[in-house]
Parts: structure tokens; C-alpha cells; sequence
């Protein structure tokens, strides 16, 4: 038990003298919140041409779409294409005249085409017409490809008939096997020149 101390002059109890404190333990301060988004700095634009980069939680960009060029149709190729539509239109016309002439001492014989392989040479004009007319409408290459082939195969026709009168004895070539001939050859160059001919993007 502590004892009781006095003033000597007034006889009042002396204060006590406050004894140790435990020491407080000290806070933390609190954290410093981040300035506004209006007063944060913003990023640097990225430089011209360099591929912008998502942010977090965004998703990565699309692939731009890459342009699909449209191919033009040349004049080369719409010339050709006219060229090789006239030669079958004449192939046709060829099949229907006389592929075949007699001269007798009194009279002249003549066949025509559609007594025989000019069936097919008439279907092979207007076939190669066709394919013709849609390589200068369209854009294509494979038209003038199957022209080609229907050209090749009435040329190859009218060469094999024009080698078989020939051989014969008081017979002659006539005008139509002459005419398919002809223009069987000039539908084979128009068409090789349809399918060569570049087409421009547009």
C-alpha cells in the first residue's frame, strides 16, 4: 500500500505522479486512392500502321477483311471471243452447204454436209457460239477453254473429210467442207487468244 503524500506548507495531498503508461500502438496510415480517371495521364497514341493491342478483359481485334478484287474483262479477250463466235456461226452455215461435188460429162452431183458428218459439225458450231457468246459476257476463262475444244474437234472433222474427197476419183472438195475448215482453224486461234488474254483487276 503506497502511503499518502502531503503539501509541508498547506497540508493538502500532494499529486501523485502518473505512473508508466503502456506505449499505444501505432496505425497505419491509410491508403492514398488514385486521382480520377480525368486527371490520370493518358497513354501515348500507338504510332501509324502498328497493330493496336486490347486492353485487359478485352477481347483481341478482328482480322481486317481483305478486299476481293473484281477481274475486268480485257478488250483482247472480248475481241477474240467475237472473232471466235463469227467462225462457228460460219462452221454452221458450212455444215448445211455441199461438202461433196461430182462433175459427170452432163451433169454436176453435189452432197452436202448434213448427209453426213455435218450433223456434227453443225452441233459443234453452235456449241462453240454459245461458249463463245459467255467468255465475252462474263469474266471467265474456262468458256473460251470449252470453245476450244468444239473448235478443235470440227476442224478435226472437216481435215479427216477433206483428206477422204480428195483421195477420190471425179469428186471435189466441196464449199461447205472448205468453210468449216477455215473457220474451224480461226475458232481454234480465237479461243487459245480468249483463254491468253489478261484480265485487270478492277
Amino acid at each position: 500500500m503506497k502511503e499518502a503524500k502531503f503539501c509541508p506548507n498547506c497540508g493538502a495531498p500532494a499529486a501523485q505522479a502518473p505512473g508508466p503508461q503502456a506505449p499505444q500502438p501505432t496505425q497505419a496510415a491509410p491508403p492514398v486512392p488514385p486521382p480520377p480517371a480525368a486527371y490520370q495521364q493518358a497513354a501515348p497514341p500507338p504510332p501509324p500502321g502498328a497493330p493496336i493491342q486490347p486492353g485487359p478483359g478485352m477481347p483481341p481485334p478482328a482480322a481486317p477483311a481483305r478486299a476481293v478484287k473484281a477481274k475486268v474483262q480485257s478488250t483482247g479477250a472480248m475481241v477474240f471471243g467475237a472473232v471466235g463466235a463469227l467462225a462457228m456461226i460460219v462452221v454452221a452455215i458450212g455444215s448445211a452447204l455441199p461438202w461433196v461435188t461430182a462433175d459427170f460429162e452432163i451433169v454436176s452431183v453435189s452432197k452436202n454436209g448434213l448427209s453426213g458428218d455435218g450433223v456434227i459439225t453443225i452441233v459443234l458450231g453452235f456449241l462453240g457460239l454459245a461458249f463463245f457468246a459467255v467468255g465475252i459476257a462474263g469474266k471467265a476463262r474456262w468458256p473460251f477453254a470449252v470453245a476450244l475444244a468444239m473448235s478443235l474437234l470440227a476442224t478435226a472433222i472437216a481435215a479427216w473429210d477433206t483428206i477422204d474427197v480428195s483421195g477420190g476419183v471425179g469428186v471435189s472438195v466441196g464449199i461447205g467442207l472448205i468453210l468449216c475448215l477455215v473457220a474451224g482453224i480461226i475458232g481454234v486461234v480465237a479461243a487459245i487468244g480468249g483463254v491468253a488474254s489478261p484480265r485487270t483487276p478492277a
